[in-house]
Formats: structure tokens, C-alpha cells, sequence
């Protein structure tokens, strides 16, 4: 072994010579990083896509969730708005009836019996069964039938505030 000392005083040192690489293990070496950095950029993307991929499925379930919520809410109200509805066609029926209208009395009668009969709640449909079978006739003295709809009207009037 060669020290410092040997070197400086003028000995020849023998040099190797640098090793040199064929054009074809060039040309391997750079197709095979090629193909590395390929392969990592595929993968690198995957993950990424893979990953928006599973937020995405997140935000859609999410948003689902909260459609289902809305569609439940909206049946509700339509519910309760068919209920008033039928209130309302029961009230127009007293009026009617009053004005001695009987033939839009009784539709006005019929109209919350339907509406009262496609309800979810029994009580609600029995009412609206009995309402829509009730039927107007044309006297001076409307008073009887005048008293059967103020009671059905109070019967839908308990039901719908001990529903609430």
C-alpha cells in the first residue's frame, strides 16, 4: 500500500482505467428507469384516483342520506297538508250548506272524505268514511245536518291536535 509520502516523491502510481458501459446497458439502463418512473407514476395516480374516488362515495352517501331525510320530511308535510285540506273542504261544506248550496256542500264533503280516507291514520280514515257516506238533503231546516258536520269537524279537529 501506497502512502502519501510515496506518491509525492514521484513513484508512478498505476491508474485504472474507467470502466466502461456498452450503448446497449445505456440504452437498458434508461428504458428500465423509464419503465420505473412509469410504474410509479401509475401507481402514484391510483392511489390519488383511489382516494377522490372513496371521498366521492363518502359525499354520495352522505348526500343520499340527506335526500332520504327530505323525502321523509316531505311526505310528512304532504300528509299533514291533505289533512288541512280536508278541514278546509269540510269548513267550505258548513258555508256551503249555510248559503243552502247543497249540491257543493255534498261535494265539498266528498272531497274530505276522500281526502280523509287516503290518510295513514285510522281514526282519521274512519272519520273520512263516515264523512264521505253522509249524505245532504235539500231542506229549509238545515240545522241537523249543520250540526253533523260541526261534529265531524270537531272529531278531525281532536285527532289532528293529538296527532301533533
Amino acid at each position: 500500500m501506497m502512502t502519501e509520502n510515496e506518491v509525492s516523491a514521484g513513484e508512478a502510481v498505476q491508474e485504472t482505467a474507467p470502466r466502461r458501459t456498452s450503448r446497449w446497458q445505456r440504452v437498458l439502463i434508461g428504458v428500465g428507469l423509464w419503465i420505473a418512473s412509469l410504474l410509479g407514476a401509475y401507481v402514484f395516480g391510483r392511489v390519488q384516483a383511489q382516494t377522490e374516488i372513496e371521498r366521492a362515495k363518502e359525499e354520495t352517501r352522505a348526500a343520499e342520506a340527506r335526500v332520504e331525510a327530505e323525502r321523509k320530511g316531505t311526505a310528512e308535510l304532504r300528509r299533514e297538508i291533505s289533512r288541512l285540506e280536508a278541514r278546509r273542504k269540510l269548513h267550505l261544506a258548513l258555508i256551503a250548506l249555510e248559503e243552502r248550496n247543497f249540491g257543493t256542500a255534498q261535494q265539498h264533503l266528498r272531497a274530505a272524505g276522500k281526502l280523509l280516507s287516503e290518510d295513514e291514520s285510522a281514526p282519521l280514515v274512519e272519520i273520512g268514511k263516515r264523512i264521505a257516506g253522509r249524505q245532504l238533503v235539500a231542506t229549509e231546516d238545515t240545522g241537523a245536518q249543520r250540526t253533523q258536520i260541526l261534529a265531524a269537524i270537531g272529531e278531525l279537529d281532536e285527532q289532528l291536535t293529538a296527532e301533533r
